[in-house]
């Protein structure tokens, strides 16, 4: 297998293609929303499966709310969206116009959490396949609440 040394433009690169994908994403959700919706590109890293432990000193503490996709085509992989607990629960209100401590809050949560997180991985999936002029196929989405050691743990089961 040939090895491929990661240069700063090519992270600059993948940084630019998940920024258009977001922009898309949040004009979807600009429309679901009735409001303004902006997302803020995230830090990007590339780190190899065999070091995905280093993330592990990272600022999240406690429970996450993640939305899982697998995908396939040319190539395939999992991708994820990451929200705090309490971060999910404020958009699933939000998005819901459900109160803190509904019944129905918990159980909208969750579907609310998947389709944004689909939302939001097909924005960037989609910018990317279209530059690289190939298609992917994806899965639907899976919702999980867990820690950051989980997370990790699930992702390296995924690469084996």
């Amino acid at each position: 297998m040939m090895s491929y040394a990661i240069t700063e433009r090519d992270i600059d690169a993948f940084r630019e293609l998940i920024n258009i994908g977001l922009g898309r994403s949040a004009g979807i959700l600009n429309k679901i929303t009735r409001s303004h919706v902006t997302l803020s590109i995230p830090d990007v890293k590339i780190i190899p499966i065999g070091r995905l432990d280093e993330i592990h000193n990272c600022d999240t503490e406690g429970e996450l709310a993640t939305v899982s996709l697998d995908y396939s085509g040319s190539f395939s992989g999992r991708t994820a969206v990451v929200f705090p607990q309490d971060s999910g629960a404020k958009l699933a209100m939000a998005v819901t116009g459900e109160s803190e401590g509904s019944p129905e809050l918990d159980c909208m949560k969750v579907e609310v959490l998947k389709e944004v997180g689909n939302i939001l991985v097909s924005g960037v999936m989609g910018s990317i396949s279209n530059v690289l002029r190939t298609s992917l196929s994806y899965s639907i989405p899976v919702y999980s609440e867990s820690g950051i050691e989980d997370l990790i743990r699930s992702c390296k089961k995924f690469a084996e």
